[in-house]
Order: structure tokens, then sequence, then C-alpha cells
């Protein structure tokens, strides 16, 4: 694996771009395991990554993203500021990482963009691997519940797993000159272990974000193609085999947590190392019948309702956060402009005739934006949601931008900066349209980011 990667980078002929991936790739792996961040670690990393960029002579920037995502950030600042006497107190400190993190992609060439975004699959195909492994491992000594290991939460791996897997069919579908092959064929083997493990999560709303995104990424393909016929080959290829990862998963969440037998989930895992070795020709098989790709995604239709019944809560948890969210509405005009500052919601939560939910995060990211945060910040978000859709990408994105959409209207993924640091490293980077901004407006972009992560961390240290 190594030495594959280390091929990929030498394809490269600028040394800086070799290392900003290595910077990239290497901040991914902590964001990821980071949950919602710590301020020094998050400040170093932006530091790092913005002495890189530092070197590069041009950067292709959108800035209907970038400075929505800005805006965001210093209304996440003045909020914290006016509210709480301290700018460093809510997410500003945190969230000012997508800039860097999002401005760094800016950097990338188009290989360099589909090599780093293999590198977040193959990422996310350890961490998939390796929590299928500890599960099976603790079933042996504890109690099994559904699946967490490395994110940290079940809905936040769940989510970690769909986008990861959203950019591995964007991988697949762009064009044979831009992929890095070597190391794709590899990656691409473990795509039945990414659907397993979300299996495993049991996160329903992450599963449901994996079938809008499927829904979307077949529309986007069917305009590529204007086939009936290919269309509905992909679609039916597609199904069959997230459903068949969908039962295998299920069978080993059973075999340990409900008939409670750890040896059963041994074989299974063997059976998925099998899986991996014959995934692509199951693949060629499945492209090549249509007929039994058409049969086996109606079966999966078909079981949906078992997969639920293993969740017998979920209607009253959709409930429950609509029900959340409708709290957060009426909280929207409380102080439209600034919000009524991080944390705050549950406190008002807490004192109002309404339920309480004993959670910090309203289960919307724009309403939980708008009311903390003000409707400016919200808005800016918005912005950006729109901007991702109207954007023409080379490969099939949408698909991963509707399921990330549908997360932050549903779930509190967008608090946690491994989450959307998936989503920015894998949707592609600056694709068109985008602005050039010479060396030395590259420069002074990242020297400002660079002396603003500082400050941060200076800050941050001096409170102790």
């Amino acid at each position: 694996m190594a030495q594959i990667i280390a091929e990929s980078l030498e394809q490269h002929r600028s040394r800086s771009a070799s290392v900003l991936v290595i910077v990239l790739i290497l901040a991914f792996a902590i964001l990821t395991m980071s949950g919602v961040g710590t301020t020094a670690i998050l400040s170093l990393i932006g530091m790092a990554i913005c002495a890189v960029c530092f070197f590069r002579r041009e950067v292709r920037i959108d800035w209907w993203i970038f400075i929505p995502l800005a805006i965001y950030v210093a209304m996440n600042f003045i909020s914290s500021y006016v509210t709480h006497d301290n700018p460093l107190y809510g997410y500003g400190r945190l969230h000012i990482i997508f800039l860097s993190v999002y401005a760094a992609t800016c950097c990338l060439r188009d290989r360099e963009m589909q090599l780093l975004r293999v590198l977040c699959i193959a990422w996310a195909a350890f961490a998939a691997s390796c929590a299928v492994i500890v599960f099976a491992v603790q079933s042996f000594e504890i109690a099994s519940t559904r699946l967490s290991f490395f994110v940290g939460t079940p809905n936040g791996l769940a989510i970690f797993l769909v986008l990861s897997w959203f950019a591995l069919q964007s991988s697949c579908m762009s064009p044979k000159e831009d992929r890095p092959n070597k190391l794709l064929t590899i990656v691409r083997r473990f795509e039945p272990v990414i659907l397993i493990a979300l299996t495993m999560t049991l996160s329903i709303g992450s599963l449901c974000a994996l079938a809008v995104g499927i829904i979307v990424m077949s529309i986007s393909k069917a305009r590529q193609t204007r086939s009936l016929s290919e269309t509905m080959n992909f679609v039916t290829t597609i199904l069959a085999k997230v459903f068949l990862c969908v039962v295998i998963g299920l069978l080993m969440y059973m075999s340990a947590e409900r008939a409670q037998m750890p040896l059963l989930c041994v074989v299974i895992l063997l059976y998925i190392i099998v899986v991996i070795c014959l995934w692509d020709r199951f693949t060629q098989f499945l492209n090549s019948n249509q007929k039994f790709s058409l049969v086996v995604s109606i079966i999966g239709l078909v079981c949906i309702p078992f997969a639920i019944f293993m969740r017998p809560n979920v209607f009253a948890t959709f409930s429950e956060r609509l029900a959340m969210v409708g709290n957060g509405i009426g909280y929207l005009g409380e102080n439209p402009l600034i919000g009524v500052g991080a944390f705050n919601w549950r406190a008002l939560n807490l004192q109002d005739v309404d339920m309480y939910y004993n959670t910090n995060h309203i289960h919307n990211a724009f309403v939980h934006v708008g009311v903390e945060f003000g409707w400016i910040a919200m808005i800016a978000l918005i912005v950006i949601a729109v901007r991702l859709f109207i954007k023409h990408y080379k490969q099939a994105q949408h698909g991963e931008d509707a399921a990330f959409l549908f997360n932050m209207l549903t779930d509190t993924g967008f608090f946690y900066v491994g989450i959307v640091s998936t989503f920015i490293l894998t949707a592609g980077g600056s694709t068109t349209p985008a602005k050039k901004i010479t060396n030395v407006g590259t420069k002074l972009l990242f020297a400002a980011l660079f002396a603003i992560h500082l400050t941060i961390f200076w800050s941050y240290i001096a409170m102790f």
C-alpha cells in the first residue's frame, strides 16, 4: 500500500503538491478522530496546512463558497463575543479550520485532488475494517452495541462512511485518465466493508441519507448517459451491492447483540474477507446480469422494514427530532442578528414548556445556526448549499452533496469537524466555476489564515 501511494505521489511534478497531499491526508486522519475538535489541535493543523499552501503559486477558489463560509465563521466569533464576552467560546475557533481545508483543496490540480480523494477513501476503509474487527472481538467480552469506533458516535461514524462511499463512486465514475488506478483498484475492493460498517451503526438517518444520495446520483447519471437501459443497469447494480452488504451487516450485528453468538461473528468476518477478494468479479457479474441485479434490488427493497425492526424506536426518534426543530424555529426570532449565543439553546429549552431534549444541538444545522448565531450565519450556510447544487462537476458528485445536505437537515454531523472535512476533501475541490488568485494573492490568503490560527492558539494557551 505504501509503495503504491509513493508511486502515485511521484507522478506529480510539483514537490509542494506532494507535501500538501500528505499534510491534508494526515490532517484528515486526525480530524476524523477529533469529534467536535479541540482548539489547540485544530489550530496546529490549520497552521500546518497554511504553511504548506503559502508556497503554492496559485489557487482557484469559488468565492460563493469561501465568502459565505467566512461569514458563518465570523458570525460565530461575533455572537460569542457579544453574548459571552469571549469570542473563543463558540464554534468559530474550531470551524475556522474549514476555511483552511477548503482553500487548500482549491490549490490542488485535478489529478492531485483525485489522489487525495482516494487516500481519504482508503482511510475510511481502514476505519471501517478496524471498527468491524473490534466489534467481533468485543462480542466475546462485553455486550455488543451500535458501531461507533473511530469517530466516537454511531451517527457520526455512519455519515462519515456514507460520504466516503459516495466519494468512492465518484472516483470509479471519473474518466480513466484521471484515476490513480493502482491505488483505486485496491481501495474499491473495500467497498463492502464500508457499507457493512455503515449498516452496523444502525443509523436510520444516515441510511436515509444514503438512499437520498443514490437517487440524486442516479438522476445525475441519467443526465450524463441519456440512456434508460444504461441508467437502470447502473441503479440496479448499485442497489444490489448495497442490499447485499446491508444483509451481511445486519447478520453480524444480530449474531452478537441478539443471538449472543460471537463465534458466528468470526464466521461472518471470514466471509467478509472472501467478499473483499471477489468484489470486483461480483460487480462485473451484476453489470452483465441486469435481471439478477433487478431481482436482488427488489428483494432488498421488500426487506427494508426488517432493518427498521432492528431500531423499534426509530419512529419515536424521528418524531422527537421534528419536535426539536419546531422548538428551535420558535427561537429564530429571539435575536435575528447575532443569535442567542453558543450553547444557549439548550438552556432556553430547559426553561420552556416544551419537552427537554438533553442535547447541545438542534438536529437541523441551519435552524441551530440561525438560533445560536443569527440569520446572517444561517443564510450563509444556505448560500453554500445552493451553490453546491448548481456547480458543474466532472463526476457524479451531487449524490454526496445530497447525502450531506440531508444529514444537515436531520442530524448533527455538521458540528463534527471530521464529518465536514470529509465532505470538503472528497467533494472535488473547487471545480468550475472558480476564480484564479495570483501568486501574491495566494500568499496573502494563507498568511491571513495562518495568523488567525496562530492568534487563536496563543489566546487559548494564555487562558491556562
